[in-house]
């Protein structure tokens, strides 16, 4: 155990460091070649850190901006952000934000190959340090190959959801004379060889690491619930437009085979309602966490996201009315039809996640409550980079940091998988597949009871037991945006919903002006949006690939 818990330190500090690029670039230039990486253990441990460093971080995953500012749950204050571009719809072939991850994953999955040449012979362990033994050092040579299988699901599961199917190239590496010119794989196919690879690595990985050093590597968990999402993927309106229903039972039981895993589950009601659910995101050991790679020690988040009154505060993610519009009433009633709103106290008698997600007038940050009325120390219009909607992002936050030095004890993880995410896809598949209240064959929760324990977990009664599949259909999309708002899955959840007219609704927010110490609220509309329905459910292949390659087919109307 000593002898794995030291190697893992290794591990965890070029996964949260980075780790040189050019391990293979060859000689006479001073770089490292290919056998000496993989015989020195330091650099075949980096070169494998180097390729988890490929794996998106949802804190600044388009153009520096969140997945949420590309969707109606979010405004950047920058107008000049590239994000904007999805929202106003300026995006093209020639030029989009994400179209550098195409040829990025395809280098991902090279390096993956190189690895996967590599593996059997490379030397993992410290000769200085440890006995070499050939034990010892099979055991991290096996858990790498699977955590590297999980990786190239990942990695085309990346590009299969922007741009639907793409080239499956071979497990070995290509070179300058192989065959280059792959046409695209079926959407179907590329689904089956990520599902196929999950499968491989939830084969040789532990369910969970209780050894805290081996945060940021895949386990069994993460393993399953990336086939889960897949599978969901696969079985959305997008990618299943007949409607397949054993699709659907399909996704259920990836769902479920990760719920069932021991040593995972929700974290505590008492718990959040003490933390604000702050400790998901910060807590590296808590139970919810099925994948998730550690955050720097420092307070870029916290610069980049605090209302602009505070020092360094630069308030980029504004939330919009539109998404606090979506969290419910405390006795679950939506606000426009309940008698419970009050449209002059609007956040009073919420859900508690609104209070948890959002920052709105009078939320405590740094022990002084925001203000985002008209004329306030954070207030719409103040300046060039205060809010656009009258909100700041909550989620994540250490509403305690101290903006004057760039460091601190919290350490923040992009949690890409969680055990919230698998009972919400769990409910939904289950409703298509089943209904609301029934069960099919080996799985024994309804619909109904998997949305129900989402909710109880912060104090929301549970869904009526007379709602039908369209009504529950509704009441789990609405759930999911809530609780996983902010974590990269509006953007694409639309998509596979084919609900992409919601992005055409403009974006709203909260005008509040000041009276004495009262105050009026005004929802206005802050811009437009725009998502042309004939082709935006997918991305565009870039056309710097469609003219390096006569086999690849543009997506349709790009």
């Amino acid at each position: 155990m000593k002898n794995i818990k030291n190697i893992s330190l290794l591990i965890i500090a070029l996964l949260l460091f980075g780790a040189c690029n050019d391990f293979l670039d060859p000689e006479p230039d001073g770089r490292r070649d290919e056998a000496l990486v993989f015989s020195e253990y330091s650099y075949a441990l980096g070169f494998f850190a180097n390729i988890y460093n490929d794996l998106p971080y949802g804190f600044h995953s388009v153009d520096g901006a969140m997945e949420a500012c590309m969707t109606d749950d979010s405004e950047h204050s920058d107008q000049l952000a590239g994000v904007q571009n999805y929202n106003n719809g300026s995006w093209n072939k020639q030029s989009f934000s994400d179209s550098w991850l195409f040829s990025k994953y395809y280098t991902s999955l090279r390096k993956l190959a190189v690895f996967l040449d590599n593996v059997d012979e490379a030397k993992f362990i410290d000769p200085n340090t440890f006995n070499r033994s050939p034990e010892q050092n099979m055991v991290y040579q096996e858990r790498f190959k699977a955590e590297a299988y999980f990786l190239r699901a990942f990695f085309y599961f990346e590009m299969v959801k922007r741009f639907g199917g793409v080239p499956i190239v071979p497990e070995t590496r290509l070179e300058i004379n192989d065959e280059l010119n792959l046409p695209r794989n079926s959407f179907e196919e590329c689904v089956e060889y990520i599902v196929s690879n999950c499968d491989l690595a939830a084969q040789n990985l532990p369910v969970k690491d209780e050894v805290a050093t081996w945060i940021g590597h895949a386990t069994k968990a993460s393993a399953l619930a990336l086939k889960s999402r897949i599978l969901l993927y696969a079985a959305s309106p997008l990618n299943n437009p007949s409607n397949d229903t054993e699709k659907w039972v399909r996704a259920a039981k990836a769902a479920k085979a990760v719920i069932d895993l021991p040593g995972y589950g929700l974290v505590s009601g008492n718990e959040i309602r003490t933390t604000e659910m702050y400790e998901i995101w910060n807590n590296f050991y808590n139970k919810e966490v099925l994948f998730a790679m550690p955050y720097s020690n420092n307070n870029d988040f916290e610069f980049n996201n605090f209302p602009v009154g505070f020092q360094k505060g630069q308030g980029l993610t504004n939330p919009t009315q539109n998404l606090v519009d979506a969290f419910e009433m405390s006795n679950g009633e939506i606000i426009s039809k309940s008698s419970q709103y009050d449209a002059q106290n609007p956040y009073e008698n919420r859900d508690p996640r609104l209070s948890y997600f959002v920052g709105y007038n009078g939320s405590i940050y740094n022990d002084r409550p925001i203000e985002t009325f008209i004329g306030g120390l954070d207030g719409l219009n103040k300046d060039q980079n205060s809010t656009k909607t009258g909100y700041y992002l909550h989620k994540f936050i250490n509403v305690n940091a101290n903006l004057a030095k760039n460091t601190q004890s919290d350490r923040l993880q992009w949690i890409h998988f969680r055990y919230a995410e698998m009972l919400l896809n769990y409910a939904e598949a289950m409703n298509e597949a089943y209904g609301p209240a029934n069960t099919g064959d080996g799985l024994s929760m309804n619909s109904l009871e998997a949305s129900n324990k989402i909710r109880n977990r912060v104090g929301m009664p549970d869904l009526s037991s007379s709602l039908n599949k369209d009504q529950l259909r509704e009441k789990i999309q609405n759930e999911r945006r809530v609780e996983l708002c902010f974590e990269g899955h509006r953007a694409w959840d639309v998509r596979r919903w084919k609900k992409g007219d919601l992005f055409n609704i403009p974006i709203k927010g909260m005008r509040i002006t000041a009276n004495g110490s009262n105050f009026t609220y005004e929802v206005f509309e802050v811009e437009s949006r725009v998502f042309d329905n004939s082709k935006m459910y997918l991305m565009p292949i870039p056309q710097s690939e469609i003219l390096k390659s006569d086999a690849l087919e543009q997506n349709p109307n790009w």
